[in-house]
């Protein structure tokens, strides 16, 4: 702990003072309450009320058939009344023994939508303006706390616990002590981001938290065994890598929280062989490719690579029958993105213009894995590559889909959202701004006729993947999870050496 504590100030130069870090983590505790009561309030205030009214559409579906068998059996007669007073309580007219359920009942698109937008802004602003019993919880366990360290005792300490228990349950549950102790928090970030090596010194040898290491130390901090990392630091304890500026540009220009950010990336990149994933085989490519269709499809008009994704066309059903699991689906999304910027687009300063089409997408659709999906990735991509995104259009949005994006917003950082664009028409016009009609498919408003799946660009992902399946000597699956026949060796065909990978399109200048 001491050789971590020592690393960890000498590694971060002090740019976040001491009552600055203090404060922030006294304030941990009661961000978590306001978050925890913000998702009680949606449950209760969003999640109920839908749930209800899927219930009262699916009561006036079955309306009609009850009606019909009561005609004969008049023990229905009871059920089908208290049926039609339910649905007529939530405006549905009944007529005939029908309830005339509309298409807007079922897309939601009249009062549910609205008390749900309304009900969520409401619930998130009281999540932080009611929970003030949550700084209270901590004023009494903190106190409760004196007597514990001062007694010694079991009986001291039994009290302290009663005290806690009796306070804010969401602070006694939720956060551990540890969260407001600073120096624990800074020796287990460093002790997991920080590898020193076995023959260090273990007394005195290690730099103090005021004196600044010297050039070997600086040296031997990042011993994480990844590419970026090996590029080592300057002077002034700065990576090498041309990546770091992105991460500094992510961190607003703040070094210190830069560095860890760095630190954290090339951990992961380290563990999860990061650098070594586009040599490792990938079967269920086809599939996932059929199944959840996205595109890398030419250039923006300053060189910035062109990615369209088609959300409302992911077949799930399609991905289960085919044995895809959620990790098959995040290692596609990796081995994608390092694809993109290491052999499509390797410049550190290329930034991507993503299209995603929405059209087709339901709120049935967004739920379960899917949003575990969406909330991975953008935790991946936020924060393992930063500083990556130029402009993202969201195009055909469905009205429902405002309750979808109420749900992906928050998971996105303030610099990201900014970037975004929603269309629910007039895209087209918004798009040739920033594409080339000859680089943008027809079925986006331009004039290229390459169909989606053929451009340049894909089909130097797929000869790379089929590249690494031959030598690897491993077939690919087919729709129902079973080797292709013939695979590897048929898929030779695909193979093309004299594409351009590797080669910058992107003007530095």
């Amino acid at each position: 702990e001491d050789q971590n504590a020592a690393v960890s100030s000498a590694f971060f130069d002090g740019d976040i003072d001491d009552t600055q870090r203090s404060t922030q983590l006294g304030k941990l505790d009661l961000l978590i309450a306001s978050h925890k009561l913000a998702m009680v309030y949606f449950a209760f205030a969003v999640v109920f009320p839908y749930c209800l009214w899927q219930i009262v559409l699916v009561v006036g579906d079955l309306i009609e058939p009850v009606h019909h068998l009561a005609e004969s059996n008049s023990s229905l007669a009871l059920v089908e009344r208290l049926a039609t007073s339910l649905v007529r309580c939530f405006g549905i007219t009944v007529e005939n023994g029908r309830a005339l359920i509309t298409d807007a009942h079922r897309d939601m698109d009249t009062t549910t939508t609205t008390t749900a937008f309304l009900a969520f802004y409401v619930s998130y602003a009281l999540g932080f303006i009611t929970p003030d019993f949550a700084r209270f919880g901590t004023l009494s366990r903190e106190a409760a706390s004196a007597p514990a360290q001062h007694s010694g005792g079991a009986a001291g300490h039994g009290q302290a616990k009663g005290s806690e228990e009796s306070s804010n349950w969401l602070i006694a549950i939720q956060v551990p002590e540890e969260a407001l102790n600073e120096a624990y928090l800074m020796r287990h970030a460093s002790a997991n981001t920080v590898h020193l090596d076995d023959d260090t010194d273990t007394e005195g040898s290690g730099p103090s938290a005021d004196t600044p290491p010297d050039d070997s130390q600086r040296q031997s901090v990042p011993t994480i065994n990844c590419e970026w990392a090996k590029a080592g630091v300057d002077e002034a304890g700065v990576p090498k890598h041309p990546a770091f500026p992105r991460f500094l540009a992510g961190e607003k220009g703040n070094l210190a929280n830069a560095k860890a950010r760095w630190l954290r990336t090339c951990e992961w990149r380290a563990e999860g062989r990061i650098d070594e994933i586009l040599l490792q085989p990938h079967p269920y490519f086809h599939v996932i490719r059929k199944n959840q269709p996205s595109n890398y499809y030419g250039r923006g008009k300053h060189g910035h690579p062109v990615y369209i994704d088609r959300p409302g066309g992911v077949n799930l059903k399609a991905l289960k029958k085919a044995g895809v699991k959620l990790s098959d689906l995040l290692f596609h999304f990796m081995y994608s993105t390092e694809f993109l910027w290491t052999q499509l687009e390797p410049s550190e300063k290329a930034r991507t213009i993503s299209i995603l089409d929405v059209n087709g997408i339901g709120l049935w659709d967004f739920r379960g894995e899917v949003i575990d999906f969406v909330r991975k990735t953008i935790s991946l991509s936020g924060e393992h590559y930063p500083e990556r995104a130029h402009k993202i259009f969201i195009v055909n949005v469905p009205r429902i889909f405002n309750t979808i994006w109420a749900v992906i917003k928050p998971m996105l950082d303030e610099a990201t959202r900014e970037k975004v664009g929603l269309f629910r028409t007039g895209y087209k016009e918004a798009l040739l701004k920033e594409i080339d009609a000859d680089q943008l498919p027809e079925c986006y408003g331009g004039t290229c006729p390459i169909p989606l799946g053929e451009s340049l660009e894909d089909r130097m992902l797929n000869s790379h993947v089929c590249k690494i399946l031959i030598e690897k000597g491993i077939p690919m699956k087919d729709d129902d999870g079973k080797d292709i026949p013939g695979t590897p060796e048929s898929l030779a065909k695909y193979v093309d050496d004299s594409l351009p990978y590797g080669v910058s399109k992107f003007p530095e200048q």
